[in-house]
């Protein structure tokens, strides 16, 4: 699967994202902090895609680049001198991004909800339609 450039629809969704430092059509720069929670889920034997969804990425969004953002965590822990006390993941970070997901799902589960209000009020009319003959 070939990588595509992120639309401008995209870019917008991730840099909205708070483990995402900057986005172009190319290139996604994550935190430091995520890229060591992120490696701290890998190392307790997560998925590379459960972590990201958990984190509240859309992974419809960077499926092509999941495999590279896990080999680049990788790459970059292992570059790494021994990481400050800064960069540890804290229950606070992890929670930052379990936000991120909750947010995300609710965004979904809202979009699900007007809908299926909008397929009510369509029903509505046409019986009140059926109704009126």
């Amino acid at each position: 699967m070939a990588i595509q450039p992120f639309t401008p629809e995209e870019i917008q969704e991730l840099k909205g994202h708070p483990a995402v430092q900057k986005v172009n059509e190319y290139f996604l720069h994550l935190t430091p902090e995520f890229k060591e929670w992120f490696y701290q889920e890998i190392q307790r034997g997560r998925h590379t895609k459960a972590v990201l969804q958990e984190a509240g990425f859309n992974t419809d969004i960077i499926a092509t680049r999941i495999r590279s953002i896990r080999s680049h965590i990788l790459k970059w822990k292992a570059e790494q001198p021994k990481m400050s006390s800064r960069f540890t993941s804290s229950p606070a970070q992890a929670n930052v991004y379990e936000l991120a997901a909750a947010h995300v799902k609710i965004g979904k589960l809202e979009h699900e909800l007007k809908r299926a209000r909008q397929e009510l009020e369509f029903v509505k009319k046409i019986i009140d339609t059926g109704r009126e003959e």
